[in-house]
């Protein structure tokens, strides 16, 4: 899988399993996005848990500011143990 892709996939697993009342950790991310692409893998992961935290970190960032799309990756729980999910909200 190439690594345009990973904003892509990450953002579709969090909308699909992850929530504000049950956010996501980097792990669990990683560990889902492992077993739905495991056709398109490389090596022997899709993606490891490094790439998912800095992935995250910058869809944290890019989403955060401006209304160019409909949903802000919020990260939450402790510096130990980050946590993230998506909030929806209207553009414009």
């Amino acid at each position: 899988m190439h690594q345009v892709l990973f904003p892509l996939v990450i953002v579709t697993i969090l909308k699909q399993h992850g929530s504000k009342e049950q956010p996501l950790t980097i792990s669990q991310i990683a560990d889902m996005i492992n077993r739905q692409y495991a056709p398109f893998a490389d090596g022997e992961n899709v993606m490891n848990r490094s790439t998912v935290a800095r992935t995250l970190e910058s869809l944290v960032l890019y989403t955060e500011v401006g209304d160019l799309l409909d949903f802000c990756v919020i990260e939450g729980g402790s510096a130990n143990k980050k946590k993230y999910y998506i909030e929806h909200h209207k553009i414009g």
